[in-house]
């Protein structure tokens, strides 16, 4: 199944309300109110589907939030080289974030405990 059939997946659907409801479909980086919301990946699990992610690892953004990360993303991915492997992924989504907004020392905690990389924690130092 391609990433883009995942996303039109009742289980993502769902799965996608659910942390659109927690974060009050706000987004999160920004805390602007009015849709369209995307509902996005900090880090993916390697091996399972978009709605097999851990809910710590999603976050609501905004469409231009989103874009802009993932603008960024592409950007330095380009630039240095890189797939769009999860370490260089969330090191870009988390710096972006950070700059908006910190997340919340339990987030910071969880993606931690899955990504051991000295570059990651110097991000939050």
């Amino acid at each position: 199944m391609t990433y883009k059939e995942q996303l039109r997946d009742p289980r993502w659907i769902a799965k996608k309300n659910v942390i659109l409801e927690r974060d009050n479909h706000v987004c999160r980086a920004c805390n602007e109110d009015a849709p369209p919301f995307h509902v996005h990946h900090l880090y993916y699990e390697k091996g399972k589907m978009a709605w097999e992610c851990d809910n710590s690892y999603l976050i609501t953004l905004c469409d231009l939030c989103h874009e802009l990360i993932h603008h960024e993303i592409k950007k330095a991915e380009s630039e240095l080289l890189f797939n769009s492997s999860s370490l260089i992924r969330i090191n870009i989504v988390n710096r972006l974030l950070i700059a908006i907004t910190p997340l919340t020392n339990k987030e910071i905690s969880r993606l931690e405990e899955n990504v051991k990389d000295t570059t990651f924690r110097k991000i939050y130092s």
